[in-house]
């Protein structure tokens, strides 16, 4: 995996992965949301939720994955569908976001931060890169 003297993580490429994840968010998106079904739900609530633009997803960045931008997405989510990005994540567990690109480059992010890589996680790629 390719490395960087910095902070010892750098992007790769992972084919297939923006569309996977954006055609698995769209489908889940584009349904009603399934709070719907539920029969006891207040009248207020019910109404705010066939509203709502999109049905709730894993990540929440439907508007984002619609304009073929980047999202960044937790760690968990790259189970079984993602074997490469899954086995680059359990090389890098101070990794617990991850930033992708539509033309599925695949790098370290912060959740919190925009989806780029946060103070702390390049802090303690570095440390970490020392290390070995």
């Amino acid at each position: 995996m390719p490395r960087d003297k910095g902070t010892g993580l750098v992007s790769f490429h992972a084919s297939g992965t923006y569309e996977t994840i954006r055609s698995q968010e769209l489908r889940t998106a584009m349904r009603p949301d399934p709070r719907l079904l539920l029969g006891d739900l207040p009248p207020d609530e019910r109404a705010a939720l066939e509203t709502q633009r999109f049905a709730p997803t894993a990540i929440g960045q439907v508007q984002q994955l619609l304009n073929r931008e980047p999202v960044s997405a937790p760690a968990w989510y790259f189970g079984r569908s993602f074997p490469e990005v899954r086995d680059w994540l359990k090389d890098h567990r101070e990794v617990t976001w991850v930033l992708v690109w539509p033309d599925d480059t695949i790098m370290p992010g912060g959740g919190g931060n925009g989806g780029f890589p946060s103070e702390r996680t390049v802090k303690r790629a570095a440390h970490r890169a020392r290390a070995r």
